[in-house]
């Protein structure tokens, strides 16, 4: 039998790296039809619904892509244009294969997975403790809580400049 173009790609699944909080992207390899799968197609559609673009940061032509079949993604990109991805809003993605005799058929969107998580919010102001005193200042404030403030994931560090 002549080889043809890969069979259609299963849907890809998507999560949160849990350190970086990326997208991560991966999905399984579809039948080759006798020729290697050269490159993906990876795309993201946008927050509406209208419009699916190559997914930036996603190169399915790297050769380091094509064996792990998974990529990342970060967060702050899918929350700006052209995705514009709100808090908690899934994130769908498609992926397509390539071989020597073309391209195949491209996924379904994902209907399940990983959702947007956008920065925290602003804290509030910074107050002095009462426990300062001439060779220590104590600084205090309120952290944020509710996936509104932070972002949807938990809050890490905090980063205290002074003047």
């Amino acid at each position: 039998m002549a080889s043809r173009a890969p069979a259609q790609a299963a849907a890809a699944s998507t999560t949160l790296h849990p350190s970086t909080g990326d997208l991560v992207i991966s999905w399984a390899a579809p039948d080759d039809h006798g020729s290697p799968v050269t490159a993906y197609s990876i795309e993201v559609r946008d927050q509406l619904g209208t419009a699916w673009s190559a997914a930036a940061a996603c190169d399915g032509s790297e050769a380091a892509v094509v064996a792990a079949l998974e990529c990342s993604i970060p967060m702050l990109t899918l929350t700006t244009a052209p995705y514009s991805y709100t808090l908690d809003s899934l994130i769908v993605v498609r992926v397509a294969a390539e071989n020597a005799k073309g391209w195949g058929a491209v996924s379904a969107g994902n209907s399940a997975g990983a959702t947007a998580k956008t920065l925290p919010g602003q804290l509030a102001a910074v107050t002095r403790g009462s426990s300062t005193t001439p060779a220590q200042v104590v600084v205090e404030w309120a952290a944020l809580t509710g996936a509104s403030s932070t972002g949807g994931l938990p809050t890490t560090s905090y980063h205290l400049e002074y003047d």
